[in-house]
């Protein structure tokens, strides 16, 4: 799946009023859910056995009767797969779900309720700047001019101008 790449995938209006789940979590739920089915149709084709006798499970597909495997990976490994998802393409309802929906510990959580966790934003690498761009006060105001040079004197500050 591509996602955040403007130059491949449509505007997608944006992340805004939490919106985000309850507009794109079922796109991503029915994206899933065909890309199992295709899956499944690879393995079953590979394996000459019929697709409905596979299941999936940990990141692979199974076919139990034979003990055969094969990651999600493995499966679509050398393969560039495009398909348009239908939109009425059935997924798993949430009582059936296996992990999503299900309680589970954050990978490092107590670090983050501690406020041991460290951000991007507190990473400091030898030599690193860090950056403030000003922004114009107004919707498409130009720069006339910028007296930086109090900045400009400050210990350790570089000031950029890009006109």
């Amino acid at each position: 799946m591509v996602a955040g790449d403007t130059g491949r995938v449509p505007y997608d209006v944006g992340t805004f009023g939490s919106r985000s789940t309850p507009v794109t979590g079922p796109q991503v739920l029915r994206a899933g859910a065909a890309m199992r089915d295709l899956l499944l149709d690879l393995a079953a084709a590979a394996w000459h056995v019929d697709r409905h006798a596979l299941r999936v499970e940990n990141g692979a597909v199974v076919h139990p009767a034979t003990n055969r495997a094969a990651t999600y990976g493995d499966l679509a490994r050398d393969r560039r797969i495009v398909r348009i998802v239908d939109p009425e393409q059935p997924v798993t309802p949430p009582a059936d779900w296996t992990i999503a929906g299900q309680p589970m510990r954050k990978a490092n959580g107590q670090a983050f309720v501690t406020g041991q966790h460290r951000f991007v934003a507190d990473i400091a690498l030898p030599g690193m700047l860090v950056g403030k761009v000003l922004r114009p006060p107004a919707f498409r105001a130009t720069l006339q001019e910028l007296d930086a040079s109090a900045a400009a004197a400050m210990a350790d500050v570089t000031v950029v101008q890009r006109r």
